[in-house]
């Protein structure tokens, strides 16, 4: 089963990220970055509310700009799917799909 992320599941993970970040600016001087594209989960109004003490803690979260895919590696990936594997092709369902991967 495949579950979406939610906001506070989201917080309590990089809350953690922050406290281990806090260890590593004390230990090595050295700040930690997380770089995230645009989902609403990560820029949602609770999770906003954190971006300043998990700075203060050392992490520092930014986001891809809107849409960048030479920033994102995978979209390469997908460019060739669609391209080469994938295309002129209809499927009836994603079953049918991976029928052809396995």
């Amino acid at each position: 089963m495949v579950r979406t992320l939610k906001t506070p599941t989201y917080v309590q993970l990089i809350n953690w990220q922050a406290i281990r970040a806090a260890h590593h600016l004390l230990t090595t001087g050295q700040i930690t970055v997380i770089i995230h594209y645009n989902a609403s989960v990560y820029k949602s109004h609770l999770a906003r509310q954190h971006h300043q003490r998990w700075q203060e803690q050392g992490l520092y979260v930014f986001f891809l700009p809107p849409y960048s895919p030479q920033m994102n590696r995978i979209e390469d990936e997908w460019s060739h799917l669609k391209r080469d594997e994938l295309a002129c092709r209809v499927f009836q369902d994603e079953y049918e799909s991976s029928d052809r991967h396995n």
